[in-house]
């Protein structure tokens, strides 16, 4: 019997140690199982800012250059068309029933992206007779302004729109359209197409402004622009 029991346990014995080197074998293969070698992939972006820059012309699109504050606001010029201009009736010298047109072009400047004009606000006229006097008339054109138009011929065409079509006060606003007009993207290494503001301003002939007034009186519109 002590034999029979000598036997027993080496076998019991035998298979504790068969089990628990079963489980180290198996617990040796979970943790295995759990490493890995791992690697990744990034991405990055550099992010640079454009430039918008507009530029404006007082001579119909002759030269342009930056016209950006009271200080260096464009100085127009004025052509007399009615009653025919003579050496007594200087082009910009008023008078009841006089007529002049200007021009004021705008363009996007090269390197700049595409732009609209969103407004265009007068200044305070005040009770200033001479400027109080006014009326005028406006449109846009990609074409260059006719100066020597007449109040029949003075219109845009085709691919312009009027902005004031009827006379109307210095103090009121011309009517942008929402969508604002279109500044052209200029191609590379020049300035975008430029936008022609035409003006034509008369003096009805039932005003009557002070005479001899030398120091003269300022208006100023301001285009305000911006990227699209």
């Amino acid at each position: 019997m002590r034999h029979v029991r000598a036997r027993s346990r080496r076998s019991a014995s035998l298979y504790v140690r068969s089990a628990l080197a079963l489980g180290l074998v198996l617990g040796a293969g979970a943790a295995a199982t759990d490493a890995s070698w791992t690697d990744q992939e990034l991405a990055s972006g550099t992010f640079k800012t454009a430039t918008f820059n507009t530029e404006s012309s007082v001579d119909n699109g002759g030269s342009y250059t930056d016209h950006a504050t009271t200080a260096t606001a464009g100085t127009l010029a004025f052509t007399a068309v009615a009653p025919t201009p003579t050496s007594a009736t200087p082009g910009q010298a008023l008078y009841p029933g006089a007529t002049m047109n200007t021009s004021f072009a705008i363009r996007a400047k090269a390197g700049s992206i595409a732009g609209i004009v969103t407004s265009i606000t007068p200044s305070s006229i005040g009770s200033d007779a001479v400027l109080t006097s006014l009326q005028y008339r406006m449109y846009w054109d990609t074409a260059a302004c006719n100066t020597a138009a007449t109040t029949t011929s003075f219109a845009p065409s085709a691919s312009g729109a009027w902005l004031q079509q009827t006379a109307a006060a210095l103090s009121t606003a011309p009517t942008v359209p929402a969508a604002g007009i279109p500044l052209a993207v200029p191609t590379a290494g020049s300035a975008g197409t430029p936008v022609f503001f035409c003006v034509q301003l008369t003096v009805p002939t039932s005003a009557n402004p002070p005479q001899n007034t030398a120091a003269g009186s300022t208006f100023t519109w301001t285009f305000a622009t911006q990227n699209s």
